[in-house]
């Protein structure tokens, strides 16, 4: 789902002022090239902390300065990547050795309770192999 649009304008209509008021343009919006405005609607959403995990455009966005767009866009993603590879590496411990590629009752609340009790079991063994390591 988009969350954020931008509105390309011609050089030949910000260089018109005449021609910006009458179809109501902001004073403050002037010429911007397609990868200026999708840098801006990125670090819009970044400053909103609004979760992401990719960003569509077309070929025609990215312009002369593709390379820096394309550094920008990997600089915005790698954090992202490295939180969710974490959370999966919980996930996929769960799954693989404490028995969560199904649950064993039904129910929100008994489904709960096994996963509350399988991340209680992790920590636990986590925390010895932590403290083994220290010793």
């Amino acid at each position: 789902m988009p969350s954020s649009i931008g509105l390309y304008l011609p050089k030949e209509w910000t260089d018109d002022p005449e021609r910006l008021k009458a179809a109501h343009v902001p004073d403050e919006v002037g010429f911007a090239t397609k990868p200026q405005i999708a840098r801006a609607m990125i670090a819009r959403a970044v400053a909103a902390q609004i979760p992401f995990t990719f960003v569509a455009a077309n070929a025609g966005m990215w312009g002369r300065d593709e390379q820096e767009t394309l550094r920008k866009l990997k600089e915005w993603n790698q954090p992202i990547h490295r939180v969710r590879g974490r959370i999966e590496k919980i996930f996929g411990t769960g799954k693989r050795s404490y028995g969560l590629r199904r649950m064993r009752w039904r129910g929100f609340a008994t489904a709960s309770l096994q996963v509350r009790i399988t991340a209680a079991a992790y920590n636990l063994k986590r925390t010895m192999n932590i403290l083994a390591a220290q010793a």
